[in-house]
């Protein structure tokens, strides 16, 4: 599930990586629905796109509808304040099978507002989060697990990092550093706690 269209790229980067992946889409201006339409879907099957708010759409009862679920809405005002509550991430969480992951993408005006925001994550995920930093952008990723992922040892980590980044052109290996970095870790595992 792809919350927030943009210009696609998410969307155009699985259609190209994962051609045999199904994408739904959830998008509140239909503004942005019509030109992500008429100008970002070429070359690419067209996917089922919910004109809806994410913060009215999600049922509250467990579905396990989507395996990945990427948020990336931003407006001029910033985050929708809905996204400040843990409801809407317990929400996600039961849209998920137990080894879902929701991945944010935040572009954070300050330290305080995405420490709040973490904070709000890690408890309706448990404490099943990771934070990446994204280069040199002021973009921070957040990673919520339903469940801590049983692969998080470095050289584990390292090697599919390599293996994947051969097929596409994002270099795994560098996210993975920055993983170790800015998460806790003893040296050679994460630590979810």
């Amino acid at each position: 599930l792809v919350v927030g269209l943009g210009g696609g790229e998410l969307i155009r980067f699985f259609n190209h990586a994962v051609p045999n992946i199904e994408i739904f889409a959830i998008e509140k201006s239909r503004a942005m629905i019509h030109a992500y339409q008429c100008y970002f879907q070429q070359n690419m099957n067209p996917i089922p796109i919910i004109s809806d708010d994410i913060c009215e759409y999600l049922p509250s009862e467990d579905q396990s509808n989507y395996d990945i679920i990427f948020l990336d809405v931003f407006s001029e005002q910033g985050l929708p304040a809905c996204l400040s509550k843990p409801v809407v991430y317990e929400r996600l969480a039961r849209q998920m099978p137990d080894n879902g992951v929701l991945a944010i993408n935040l572009a954070v005006k300050n330290e305080h507002q995405a420490l709040s925001l973490l904070r709000v994550v890690r408890q309706a995920f448990h404490s099943n989060t990771l934070c990446l930093a994204v280069g040199k952008h002021l973009n921070l990723v957040i990673l919520a697990f339903k469940q801590a992922p049983e692969i998080n040892s470095l050289t584990q980590l390292q090697a599919n990092a390599r293996q994947i980044q051969s097929t596409v052109d994002i270099d795994f290996v560098e996210l993975i550093e920055n993983l170790f970095t800015t998460n806790p870790n003893n040296g050679e595992w994460l630590v979810f706690n």
